[in-house]
């Protein structure tokens, strides 16, 4: 909490002296791409692949416990890293990363929501960026209010 005051604060200082420097005429607009609709839940991705089978502990993640430090990775065949969207690596080879990616991807695009239907989808990395840079996930997961 010390933190995020901190940072408030430095930024509101900060915007203190900037509009100082600006003409009275003109208007400034605070845009952000998060924070645009209510939240209306939570997915735990990796929570929901461990109950459906495709991720595997070593021994329980507590609350706030970094889970990349737990994964079993021996018996694990799916993983997933993300914010708004979830970046999907599959932990298999040859036929059986095949079937894990296109169960996956059928038990993703029908998920619903306690609240109700929800749109979602599932890409091929390849159906969105032009050029990998880094490690490509096998899958992108992109989920949203219906």
């Amino acid at each position: 909490m010390r933190i995020r005051f901190r940072v408030i604060t430095s930024l509101w200082t900060s915007w203190q002296v900037v509009s100082k420097k600006l003409p009275g005429d003109v208007e400034v607009l605070v845009v952000s791409d998060h924070g645009n609709q209510a939240q209306r839940g939570v997915l735990a991705l990796n929570q929901l692949l461990a109950e459906w089978g495709f991720l595997r502990f070593r021994r329980e993640p507590s609350r706030g416990e970094d889970v990349d430090a737990l994964v079993d990775w021996g018996r694990s065949l799916a993983v997933a890293w993300g914010g708004y969207y979830a970046r999907i690596f599959i932990n298999a080879v040859g036929e059986e990363a095949v079937d894990v990616k296109r169960e996956l991807k059928r038990k993703l695009s029908v998920l619903k929501a306690p609240w109700g239907h929800i749109r979602n989808a599932v890409f091929d990395p390849a159906e969105l960026y032009r050029a990998v840079r880094g490690d490509a996930p096998d899958g992108v997961f992109r989920l949203s209010a219906g």
